[in-house]
């Protein structure tokens, strides 16, 4: 089974050291790499090429810096981005993919799967979450 590569943001903070042991704990099962910032990750992911990119937050910064910084991050490697905050104990999960050349088809696609995960079940959250 091929390991899942976890690129790890928060990696200055003793909640992103703690995450990030706890996967490494669950070896042979991840391959982690931890950066500081979203700068730094977004050096990094190409290179690196996780499968997963995890935000790990001391508290839930929604400031609108910080969602943009996402996003440059997710058009600069699309992946499964999850971030998680210590304070709300909450997950946020985004699915980027992707499709080059994409099509009116496409685009209808993406719409209909909506909030499912990969075998197709809907992620449980509050209303108007999408996690």
């Amino acid at each position: 089974m091929r390991q899942r590569k976890v690129l790890v943001i928060g990696g200055a903070t003793l909640f992103g050291h703690g995450v990030g042991g706890l996967l490494d704990a669950h070896r042979p099962g991840f391959e982690t790499q931890q950066v500081p910032t979203v700068e730094a990750a977004i050096e990094a992911a190409p290179r690196f090429r996780p499968d997963v990119v995890l935000f790990c937050m001391d508290r839930d910064d929604l400031r609108n810096d910080a969602a943009l910084q996402r996003l440059r991050l997710m058009e600069v490697y699309p992946a499964r981005i999850i971030r998680c905050t210590l304070d709300a104990n909450h997950l946020t999960i985004y699915d980027t993919t992707r499709i080059a050349n994409a099509t009116a088809e496409d685009l209808l696609a993406a719409v209909r799967r909506g909030n499912e995960d990969h075998d197709g079940a809907a992620l449980k959250g509050e209303k108007g979450d999408t996690a």
